[in-house]
């Protein structure tokens, strides 16, 4: 910041009862004039960069362009409308440190001609979100068993089987979380349920119309897995579609892309997805330019990433971006609960599908459950 500048700082267009108000609610709040300039900031705000609350009344929202990977401020003023991004920033005082997340919700006010007169921001921090919410769901029994997808009169309706309270928390964050168009990372072992979660988000967001997309990069060979990921131009190699061919990150354009099994996906190939996740453009092999895609996207791994990247086997930048919001679900072994659940789920699934009519005995059910 440029200390010479001469600024003069701007009165508050709040009362101050209101001033009171918002300084005391625990989420940053902004508020801007029509050229970007801070005219009101809470005491959270002032706190996140421990900048005095009169210097940031002499300062505009683009001297800290450096700091943000995006600025809501600017997408308010040019859509006219409320705006919500997922934003990456930096300590001002360590532009060289980690990036931090948080979610900026941009409203503009309007005066009596239909102009923007102020543009009002809340900013809460991902990771102190993730905690506080995760207390608070250690506290409390919530959801049951959930249904998901289509039905028909063969095959029932997929079911998220919960009876514990592990899964019962999970599937309460899944929901929460599902309106949200922020990278989903699912930990767990295989058969877990990992896709089972991909597609209950799915189905509980907006994008629950559009297709989601899956992606096993375990079973792609991998010669293939790019071509398959990315899409090509016809003609592009030998032996390709003369035609050419979708990729599925394109396919899944509105809808969600899940990738399973991203432990397995190449470093060369690592590289042009964390592209495609900032760029939200994707190009086909072959093709002179990229095309725009708009995608919720959702990756599962039984591997640890971290230890991953570690190892120089996964990309840290990536990792980073995947793992916005972090969910691990527990093998069924230690959620024992689910074990009858989920056998009677079964049997009523194959009973249905195969015109069946069997049951389990009481004993075999005591057994299970010891």
């Amino acid at each position: 910041m440029d200390e010479s500048k001469e600024t003069q700082m701007r009165d508050s267009p709040l009362p101050l009862s209101l001033s009171v108000v918002l300084d005391n609610i625990d989420t940053g709040i902004a508020i801007y004039d029509a050229k970007g300039n801070f005219v009101f900031i809470n005491t959270v705000m002032v706190n996140w960069r421990n900048i005095p609350r009169n210097e940031y009344l002499t300062m505009n929202i683009h001297d800290f362009s450096n700091y943000l990977d995006i600025c809501v401020f600017d997408l308010v003023m040019e859509k006219k409308q409320r705006v919500s991004r997922l934003q990456f920033y930096r300590d001002i005082q360590f532009i060289s440190g980690p990036e931090r997340m948080r979610i900026v919700t941009g409203t503009p006010i309007f005066d009596g001609k239909g102009n923007v007169q102020y543009v009002i921001t809340m900013l809460q921090d991902v990771q102190k979100f993730q905690n506080l919410y995760h207390t608070l769901l250690s506290e409390r029994e919530i959801l049951p068993a959930m249904e998901l997808g289509p039905s028909s009169e063969a095959v029932p309706k997929q079911r998220v089987v919960a009876k514990s309270v592990a899964m019962r928390n999970l599937l309460t964050i899944a929901e929460q979380i599902a309106p949200l168009d922020s990278s989903v990372l699912l930990y767990g072992e295989s058969g877990s349920g990992k896709e089972v979660f991909a597609r209950f988000i799915h189905e509980h967001s907006k994008r629950k119309d559009r297709p989601m997309v899956t992606v096993n990069c375990a079973a792609l060979p991998e010669n293939l897995i790019e071509s398959e990921l990315f899409g090509y131009q016809k003609g592009s190699f030998t032996g390709a579609n003369k035609e050419g061919k979708v990729g599925l990150i394109e396919a899944a354009d509105r809808g969600t892309l899940f990738i399973d099994e991203i432990n397995s996906l190449p470093m060369s190939v690592q590289s042009k997805l964390l592209r495609v996740i900032e760029e939200k453009s994707v190009q086909r092999i072959g093709a002179v330019t990229p095309k725009k895609v708009d995608f919720r996207l959702i990756a599962a791994t039984n591997q640890d990433l971290h230890a991953l990247v570690q190892d120089g086997k996964f990309r840290e930048d990536l990792y980073y971006r995947l793992r916005v919001i972090p969910l691990t679900i527990p093998p069924v072994r230690n959620r024992t609960e689910d074990i009858i659940p989920l056998c009677l789920y079964f049997l009523d699934f194959f009973c249905s599908k195969y015109n069946l009519n069997k049951s389990f005995s009481e004993e075999v059910l005591r057994q299970v459950q010891t």
